[in-house]
């Protein structure tokens, strides 16, 4: 699987970088939006899979899903700054709007961890337990938050259901069934 960040610069005039996570390859590949050419290769985590960037546009976050973290990239020039803990095969990150907290899915831990972006610490560990499905099928991947900020979504994967979750809480307030094997999702402003 390869998960791609397509990323504007800074100026309208500038191109964009394009980071590029390779599972199989345990490294991200830097492209140069303009001329579509690989400009460097960075070694990262073993299966490396979701990818994000921050607010600031000074870092990449990247599940290192065999190293069952999310690794702290800087964009200048890929050296990994930190290891942050997040459960069993992370699949995907996702930043709150306000930027203080990140959101990890642990796709085989069943669980989705919140990481607090300045301590870098764990804050809170959410799990799942949809009516009628087995365990082992519940694998949360892909987080997305409302506009309002008040509720995630989390996409299920086997589980075939979406849940909704109460950001200030931290409880799973719904489970929405849908088509089978959900693995991301959007939402509309």
């Amino acid at each position: 699987m390869i998960l791609i960040a397509l990323l504007a610069g800074a100026s309208p005039a500038l191109a964009e970088t394009i980071y590029v996570s390779n599972e199989r390859g345990h490294s991200i590949s830097v492209i140069d939006g303009a001329t579509l050419k690989t400009v460097a290769e960075w070694p990262v985590g073993n299966r490396p899979r979701g990818i994000i960037l921050s607010r600031d546009g000074t870092r990449l976050y990247v599940c290192a899903s065999d190293e069952h973290s999310v690794q702290v990239i800087d964009r200048k020039d890929g050296r990994i700054l930190a290891d942050l803990p997040a459960g069993d095969d992370p699949g995907h990150v996702e930043f709150t709007a306000d930027g203080r907290e990140l959101w990890a899915s642990s796709e085989i831990g069943g669980t989705v961890q919140i990481v607090d972006t300045k301590s870098h610490a764990v804050t809170a560990k959410i799990g799942f337990a949809v009516p009628r499905v087995s365990p082992d099928k519940i694998l949360p991947v892909a987080i997305r938050f409302t506009p309002d900020g008040a509720r995630a979504l989390v996409a299920l994967g086997r589980a075939n259901h979406v849940a909704v979750i109460d950001v200030k809480t931290r409880q799973v307030l719904a489970y929405i069934p849908v088509g089978m094997r959900v693995w991301h999702l959007a939402i509309s402003a």
